[in-house]
């Protein structure tokens, strides 16, 4: 990083800062109800940072790296999200960085910095996007691999920077093989277009074979062997690798790219996106004289692989780095009074900016009862039941409904290795679940409160309803700690 870096550098941390401080769920901004995905991400962590072994005492379909960063984040604030807020933003400070530099390629320092504001707008969607997830931490190792392949084709590096670029684009592609492999899978065409790069251009194709495969072992490495050391290696390959392709294709009915681009869910964010994506990439590429083709290649690449892929529309978030291009192409094809007037009034373009990204985020998901100054049902709910199981200290728990997080001011702990239940669950999932609750091996179970069969096998299994809440959460909180209170909620509160 060279000095004029450093500048940028800390405007888009700002600038980071203040999207996630005002729209992030795990900020100081919101209260802990609310979470989804990044409450099973949450607990992993907790459970490894507690010495239960992963993929043995406990497992999800995601890797090892994106449960260490939760765990770093358990470590750095045990009762709440807070420590995550901080790794998510450090990783946004990344990613609108890596933004800067890949727009800095085509355009003046001022527009580069409007362009990455704006895209603010792509990364922070509220139709795409809402609580962090492991997307938003894919992103970085994304952003990063288009920043280097765009400067080895179009910014004319020298032989050591080629190296470089081989082995940060195996790095970053180990790192995504151990957050979510499929978006390993997306990012392996950035290492694919430098390889026939070097072949074209004659850098020795052989050699950055090399060094991607030498940035790759690199962050792959320390993993399998800690994995070896402790015996679980099989045991993570099984359940990270297999049970999860095994658990996505039963839940998903995008198993093809026409039925997935076809399904109601994807299709308009699908072409949505794909519009403006290729009218980005040729606004900016067109001129070119070589490679002008590798943008669109690696967009459609990824289009594919999301689109196969997508049972939520959050998933789409991979994809937006690609939305840059039409960022660059507008500020790009302004004309030159236009960029002039832009350049002089970036200042509040860019809090003008800003305050719109953060306004749709909470007008788009002020339903869900979670902002600091709403005393909502949701979150008076959330307290509840989480205190209620705080009477203990490391309590284990066992969800046969839908996650919500209830866990994390009491510190809780998987009651079982399959201890939530997720999308496209196989028999055997579920039935481990049972067989733990009637083993009376967790010390709560949370059941929906329609689910008879499972509130009767709760039941005969020896816990007593401590909290029934009919209204908000219908969920049930059964305890082997204390007698039923019968305690019922069946008016609005």
């Amino acid at each position: 990083m060279s000095r004029e870096d450093v500048k940028p550098l800390l405007l888009v941390s700002l600038l980071a800062l203040a999207i996630l401080f005002c729209v992030s769920p795990d900020s100081y901004t919101h209260h802990l109800n609310g979470h989804g995905d990044s409450s099973w991400f949450y607990m992993c962590g907790k459970a490894w940072m507690n010495g239960m072994t992963p993929y043995v005492d406990f497992s999800d379909s995601k890797g090892p790296l994106l449960w260490l960063i939760y765990g770093i984040g358990y470590l750095l604030s045990p009762t709440n999200y807070h420590g995550v807020f901080w790794l998510s933003w450090i990783a946004y400070t990344i990613t609108f960085f890596l933004t800067w530099k890949t727009a800095h390629i085509w355009l003046s320092e001022c527009s580069s910095y409007m362009a990455t504001v704006l895209m603010s707008l792509a990364y922070f969607n509220p139709l795409l996007h809402y609580e962090i997830r492991c997307e938003d931490f894919c992103l970085p190792f994304i952003l990063l691999s288009l920043y280097l392949t765009c400067r080895a084709l179009y910014a004319s590096p020298d032989h050591k920077r080629t190296s470089a670029t081989s082995f940060i684009l195996g790095f970053a592609f180990g790192c995504l093989l151990l957050l979510k492999y499929n978006l390993a899978a997306m990012q392996s065409i950035f290492p694919l277009i430098i390889l026939l790069w070097s072949f074209k251009e004659k850098r020795q194709p052989w050699r950055q074979f090399f060094f991607i495969t030498a940035g790759f072992l690199t962050i792959t490495l320390p993993f399998l062997l800690w994995f070896a050391l402790h015996g679980n290696l099989g045991a993570m390959v099984q359940e990270y690798f297999v049970l999860t392709y095994k658990t996505t294709s039963h839940n998903s009915d995008t198993s093809n790219f026409v039925l997935g681009f076809l399904s109601p869910l994807t299709l308009n964010i699908a072409l949505a996106m794909l519009a403006l994506g290729i009218i980005g990439i040729l606004l900016v590429t067109y001129r070119l004289s070589r490679w002008r083709w590798a943008p669109l290649i690696a967009f459609l690449f990824f289009i594919i692989i999301i689109v196969q892929n997508a049972t939520c529309n959050y998933y789409y978030t991979i994809g937006t780095p690609f939305l840059l291009f039409l960022a660059i192409g507008f500020c790009m094809h302004l004309p030159s009074h236009w960029q002039m007037w832009m350049e002089r009034h970036v200042s509040w373009l860019s809090g003008l900016t800003v305050l719109l990204c953060v306004y749709f985020n909470i007008e788009m998901n002020d339903k869900i009862g979670n902002l600091f100054y709403q005393d909502s049902p949701q979150f008076r709910s959330y307290s509840e039941i989480s205190s209620a199981m705080s009477v203990k200290e490391h309590p284990t728990v066992v969800y046969l409904g839908f996650m919500n997080g209830y866990d994390v001011p009491p510190k809780a702990l998987p009651g079982c290795k399959y201890y939530a239940r997720q999308d496209g669950e196989l028999p055997f999932m579920l039935n481990e679940a049972l067989t733990a609750c009637a083993g009376q091996k967790a010390d709560f179970v949370i059941v929906d409160i329609d689910s008879t069969a499972y509130r009767r096998h709760v039941e005969l299994s020896g816990y007593h309803p401590m909290i029934v809440d009919s209204v908000t959460s219908r969920q049930v909180l059964y305890g082997l700690l204390s007698q039923p209170s019968q305690r019922e909620n069946k008016d609005e509160r």
